[in-house]
């Protein structure tokens, strides 16, 4: 959900996490079977079923991502040490809404 410039990511109860658009520092769209900083070491709290991961997950960065993804080319949030991987339920338009919004996307 996007207000007042804010992306907000729920997964409840694994966490949330609010990012700034202004401040974003990468948004791209991956492939999660190509290995890359955001790839999933391992989970520290949530589950997995085939392609579908909900909950904190350590990446190859060190650093704990939430994730919410039910496919193979998620979208990845990244501000400063805050991570987020997410499959959009309208993905297209999720990322047309932010190219309005003046956020460059790495595809």
């Amino acid at each position: 959900m996007i207000n007042n410039n804010k992306l907000v990511v729920s997964a409840w109860p694994y966490g949330k996490k609010v990012f700034n658009l202004d401040t974003l520092e990468k948004v791209s769209i991956i492939d999660l079977d190509k290995t890359s900083e955001f790839s999933p070491v391992w989970r520290t709290f949530g589950m997995s079923l085939g392609s579908y991961h909900i909950g904190k997950y350590k990446l190859n960065s060190d650093v704990v991502g939430l994730m919410i993804v039910n496919k193979d080319k998620p979208v990845v949030l990244k501000e400063k040490d805050k991570v987020a991987i997410i499959t959009p339920k309208r993905q297209e338009a999720f990322i047309r809404e932010l190219q309005e919004k003046g956020v460059n996307i790495d595809q």
